[in-house]
């Protein structure tokens, strides 16, 4: 019988369990876009769905013929010290980019290049960005260390220190992203960039405008 905990409404946020494979109503949200619709139990188990119109999952209604699609954390299983992606930034960075987009009413910023580049193929040639992320991405979060067995983990309770906002990846983080700052400062870049193509642009007109000298011909 597995543990739901129920989100805080101010009523009653005591852990329940489920009975027999079946959540408390109340423990259910619901997710959906106006054509279709889950409810998400409070342990992460997706136990209806509906697609158009047939039900997908029915787990609410029959835990043991209904189906339902679980997500739940599972202890990791690595060899190496796990390692943010490279390159690594400091955390000041993104907390520049989260507040700039706050008062500036941006939708999107991108802060790294890697995703300027991972974004850019994903638009052009998806499939072989995921090729590459399936054979680089799993190796690329680790480091080179052997994972300490006896090290402290997060997965399911907080560790007791205080571990801040920087980490043992200081040496290797960069302070500073040119791309967030192009973000940042968008119009002016892209001013900048109309202004050379427009120099570019009459500088080939310049020199395709030069009326070529007339050749006499001798009779």
């Amino acid at each position: 019988m597995s543990r739901v905990t129920l989100p805080d409404d101010r009523t009653d946020a005591r852990p329940q369990s489920r009975i027999e494979g079946f959540a408390p109503i109340r423990a259910y949200a619901a997710i959906g876009d106006g054509r279709t619709v889950a409810l998400v139990a409070a342990d992460g188990a997706v136990d209806w769905l509906t697609i158009a119109s047939p039900t997908v999952f029915a787990a609410m209604l029959g835990p043991a013929r209904g189906g339902r699609f679980a997500l739940a954390p599972a202890v990791p299983k690595l060899e190496k010290q796990t390692q943010p992606v490279p390159p690594i930034y400091e955390p000041e960075v993104a907390a520049s980019a989260v507040v700039h987009a706050a008062f500036h009413h941006r939708r999107e910023m991108w802060v790294g290049a890697p995703t300027f580049w991972t974004i850019l193929a994903e638009r052009v040639a998806p499939s072989i960005v995921d090729r590459y992320l399936a054979r680089a991405g799993f190796s690329s979060q680790q480091t080179d260390h052997d994972l300490d067995p006896d090290g402290h983990g997060n997965l399911f309770d907080p560790v007791e220190e205080d571990r801040g906002a920087h980490g043992p990846f200081d040496d290797q983080a960069h302070s500073g992203s040119p791309l967030l700052w192009a973000s940042k400062h968008r119009h002016a870049v892209a001013g900048a960039g109309a202004l050379a193509a427009g120099l570019a642009a009459a500088g080939a007109a310049s020199r395709g405008g030069r009326r070529m000298p007339r050749r006499r011909s001798l009779v």
